[in-house]
């Protein structure tokens, strides 16, 4: 199966559409932090990431973006859902918002998967 069958099976396509990676420059003063401040990135971005280093926290915070990173857990096996989860919270969405598209937050409940 590739990324783009299980995204659709899971009603992600448009995520998938929208979805970017980070072309990275390592050279740059606020290291990861100058790619997701540069001024031609969308508004509504979220960055899911292992812990970051203090000046691209500091150069976040100063850009009052903090708020947009998301710490993801690097050990275990959750890490990655529980930062999904966190997006969700973050946007405010619903049991509704997940009945409306045909989804079901059980695909997200950590206590569910582990059944």
């Amino acid at each position: 199966m590739c990324v783009q069958t299980l995204m659709r099976s899971v009603y992600g396509q448009r995520i998938n559409d929208t979805f970017r990676f980070a072309d990275w420059d390592h050279e740059h003063l606020d290291g990861k932090a100058g790619f997701v401040l540069r001024p031609d990135q969308p508004e509504d971005w979220y960055w899911l990431e292992d812990p970051i280093a203090k000046g691209e926290h500091d150069a976040l915070k100063a850009a009052g973006k903090l708020d947009h990173y998301i710490s993801v857990d690097p050990q275990g096996p959750w890490g990655f859902l529980d930062a999904v989860n966190e997006v969700f919270l973050r946007n405010g969405n619903t049991r509704a918002a997940f009945d409306r598209i045909g989804a079901r937050p059980d695909w997200f409940d950590r206590s569910v998967l582990l059944l």
